[in-house]
């Protein structure tokens, strides 16, 4: 299921086919975040390859598009985002143009 939803996502955002790469960080031990920006938005995608929750700043603002852990998906993202261990989520921010709505 999770693979068909990111494949879902990379359809629906262009941003995944022409964006630019930037990293995210400084970030703690065991993760990494990373942006893909271009006109049409901005994702930024974290993840934590550790086995203890971890917080990474300069994610946000925005909303979870798609996670390892479904109960995480439109959660809203503050500057920094908390994960659990072994979790990454693709968060969509509030930045570009194809931003998520306020729910």
């Amino acid at each position: 299921t999770l693979t068909r939803r990111l494949i879902r996502l990379r359809r629906e955002h262009p941003v995944l086919h022409r964006g630019d790469f930037e990293t995210v960080g400084p970030t703690p031990p065991g993760t990494y975040a990373f942006r893909r920006i271009s006109a049409d938005g901005h994702l930024t995608i974290a993840l934590n390859l550790t086995p203890d929750p971890q917080s990474i700043p300069g994610v946000g603002p925005g909303r979870v598009l798609v996670g390892t852990h479904p109960d995480r998906d439109a959660a809203r993202v503050d500057d920094t985002l908390e994960l659990r261990s072994n979790e990454a989520v693709v968060v969509e921010s509030g930045r570009g143009p194809t931003a998520a709505p306020d729910r």
